[in-house]
């Protein structure tokens, strides 16, 4: 016998599929190109160490010399002749100044140096997407196909608009110099996040725009109007008193659940599943008014209720109890 898949569950065999590929695309790069890179500083005590081993030994040469021992010891330095230069530029009066701020070339699983760094970015923030999209399909109670194009189109345009801000908040907080070089593994934690928060993302590359490029002064502001983030979701459940579960499970799907912007043009419409749970998402901040209606037997079942979203954390959860109008 045949097993029938659901859209839902082809979807997630589809992300599941892609999701190792570029799992196992990522490890064979990593295993078959060169190296990873990173600039690390000392931290506190390893300075500390160094200061002592400098301050107690009263030949300069041998302290110096212990010290560029000690440092080749607890950091995996890419190339000890660098070190070694180091060493030999600074004098031992400056070098206990200078080392606290110095970063040293080491080795690294990852690609954290550019130009290779920028990869790092475009498979962290996929990684982060497919394990959003992934998620969200498995808790939403209905399953859109329209949205598979959108989910598709996010993986082509997260992955820019991670490195864009990157990009941009490195220019804005390095007065204009670009440079992604020492910022060790933060950027894959950050690449993640940009990328299993993809509408905050998109929200983020706005504000960065409106701090790029401001309005001038002759240019008349935009009229607010709540549509240009959309971050809030709603997952919700119909109810019916004084039906049959029989009656109910077999009408259920005919419902029609609508939501409406009180302020401003913004109007979807979703049907529940065969347990009644029905699911909007992207949907703008504002305040709405959500119908749901169902016909059976002649006799038409309703309700209507108003609710505020405005850049909800989480799915907001309501429960629509449909009354018979008779």
């Amino acid at each position: 016998m045949k097993i029938k898949l659901t859209p839902k569950t082809k979807w997630l065999i589809w992300a599941s599929a892609l999701s190792s590929a570029l799992i196992v695309t990522y490890i064979i790069l990593h295993a078959s190109c060169q190296q990873g890179k990173v600039d690390l500083s000392l931290n506190k005590e390893q300075i500390n160490a160094v200061n002592m081993i400098l301050e107690n030994d009263t030949i300069p040469e041998r302290a110096q010399l212990t010290a560029f021992n000690y440092i080749s010891n607890v950091l995996s330095l890419t190339d000890a002749k660098v070190l070694k230069r180091f060493f030999d530029t600074f004098q031992h009066k400056d070098i206990k100044a200078i080392i606290p701020e110095y970063a040293f070339e080491v080795k690294s699983y990852f690609w954290l140096k550019e130009p290779r760094v920028f990869l790092e970015i475009i498979f962290w923030s996929l990684f982060g997407l497919m394990a959003n999209l992934m998620y969200s399909v498995n808790i939403a109670g209905v399953f859109e196909k329209k949205k598979i194009y959108e989910h598709i189109g996010k993986i082509f345009y997260t992955p820019a608009s991670t490195i864009i801000i990157y990009l941009s908040l490195y220019a804005l907080v390095n007065s204009g110099s670009i440079s992604l070089n020492g910022v060790g593994k933060s950027v894959i934690v950050l690449s993640f996040i940009l990328g299993f928060f993809t509408r905050r993302t998109i929200v983020l590359l706005g504000k960065i725009k409106d701090l790029i490029l401001p309005l001038g002064k002759d240019e008349p502001k935009k009229e607010k109007t709540n549509t240009d983030t959309g971050v809030n979701e709603i997952k919700g459940i119909i109810k019916i008193k004084g039906i049959s579960d029989e009656m109910f499970e077999k009408n259920i799907e005919h419902a029609a659940v609508k939501i409406t912007a009180l302020e401003f043009d913004y109007t979807d419409v979703v049907n529940p599943d065969k347990e009644g749970m029905f699911y909007f998402d992207n949907i703008p901040n504002g305040n709405y008014k959500i119908e749901a209606e169902l016909v059976i037997n002649k006799i038409r079942y309703f309700e209507e209720s108003t609710i505020e979203l405005i850049d909800k954390e989480e799915a907001v959860e309501i429960v629509v109890n449909l009354k018979s109008e008779h």
